[in-house]
């Protein structure tokens, strides 16, 4: 077992990107707080197999992703959407993502807020639009409404979201974006 002095300063760096990563796998927000204990308990407990020279955020990810799968297996504990070639698929995105330089934590923990503050239809179309990969077809057939005005809504909903995001991350540092 690791000692807590060197797990828990590279662990909490990089909680809110490991969080933002179970969100992507997991639907339900109350199981995305038992999907990261449990993994938070796997990686102290494979902390002496973490290479210092890899990013611990991309090994944590490998391990989030193994373990949704294995609590996928017994589906109330884990109600993911994907099935496991898709979880690896994700996972495989990610981390392409990443390596091109992808969205920094404090851009993702941004986006976050901002969802948080969107009216609950809002946050309905983003999930099933981006978290279900439904059509704008199949959102608006969903919601009983027509494309046309489904596309706008999404639209403005992205809009919003950019908006706030630079908003954020402008009053973080101090405005000098």
């Amino acid at each position: 077992m690791p000692s807590d002095a060197k797990f828990l300063p590279i662990f909490m760096a990089n909680e809110a990107r490991i969080r933002a990563f179970i969100r992507t796998l997991v639907d339900d927000p109350l199981a995305v707080d038992d999907v990261f204990q449990e993994v938070a308990l796997v990686l102290w407990q494979k902390f002496d197999l973490y290479d210092p020279l890899r990013p611990f955020d991309a090994w944590a990810r490998g391990i989030v992703a193994k373990e949704v799968l294995v609590m996928r297996r017994g589906k109330a504990r884990c109600p993911t959407p994907f099935p496991p070639n898709v979880v690896v698929a994700i996972l495989d995105e990610f981390e392409r993502f990443v390596a091109s330089g992808g969205m920094t934590s404090e851009r993702a923990e941004a986006l976050e807020r901002c969802v948080e503050t969107l009216p609950p239809l809002s946050q309905k179309m983003l999930r099933l639009r981006y978290g279900k990969s439904m059509s704008v077809k199949q959102v608006a057939s969903l919601l009983g409404r027509t494309i046309a005005p489904t596309q706008r809504a999404l639209s403005r909903i992205r809009q919003r979201l950019a908006d706030c995001i630079e908003r954020r991350l402008a009053s973080v540092s101090g405005g000098e974006r």
